[in-house]
């Protein structure tokens, strides 16, 4: 899968997590220059909004209407850009953190200790979302569906502690699995209480019938 990470001041981080995901094709690239290809992913992480060119957000937002993910990470200014409806979070006031709960167990939550953050930033959801995961009942990452695409809002802040955890690169790798729909195994063998986020209604068999 191709994966455009667009950022003036990339976190090491969160490249070395994409890079540990294997068998992606990472571009980095710092606006205002943002090539008008097709990827699979985008991921929008520090971005300097004097850089950011008139139209750019707008024509992310065309394309995940068509089938491509946007990832939009939380940066200290996010409250103060235009993100022209590519954000899927009206953005608050910074206050004190917690622990980071989850709330959706699905492939890329599954096993994941997220830790605690210092501070957090309050975030009030704009429209139809599935809140994956919260601190101290704000989320702090959701998923929305956007056309044929999808939009996951990443506002664990940057002093969180989860960016040094092991558990980082794994949540990333199963992020791009699942957001580029690669079927993994374990998909098919859920254990009770586990969640599946299907994007459209499947046909499912069970011993008896089958049903939607």
């Amino acid at each position: 899968s191709r994966v455009l990470l667009i950022s003036n001041n990339v976190s090491q981080f969160l490249r070395n997590g994409l890079i540990a995901a294997g068998e992606i094709d990472l571009q980095i690239t710092a606006p205002p220059i943002v090539p008008d290809e097709d990827f699979d992913v985008i991921i929008i992480n520090n971005v300097d909004r004097d850089e950011v060119l008139p139209g750019t957000f707008e024509d992310i937002l065309a394309k995940v209407e068509t089938g491509t993910t946007a990832i939009v990470t939380l940066q200290d200014d996010s409250k103060r850009i235009d993100y022209r409806g590519l954000l899927p979070v009206k953005i608050g006031e910074k206050v004190d953190g917690g622990f980071i709960n989850i709330e959706q167990l699905n492939r890329f939550t599954k096993n994941i200790d997220f830790g605690k953050s210092n501070s957090m930033t309050n975030a009030e959801l704009l429209g139809d979302q599935t809140v994956i995961a919260t601190i101290n009942s704000q989320p702090a990452i959701t998923l929305k569906k956007q056309g044929a695409g999808k939009i996951l809002y990443f506002g664990i802040p940057e002093d969180a502690d989860f960016k040094f955890s092991p558990h980082y690169p794994i949540f990333w790798t199963e992020l791009m699995k699942f957001v580029t729909e690669q079927q993994d195994v374990r998909n098919l063998n859920l254990k009770t209480g586990e969640t599946m986020l299907l994007d459209r209604e499947q046909k499912i068999k069970t011993p008896s019938k089958t049903v939607n």
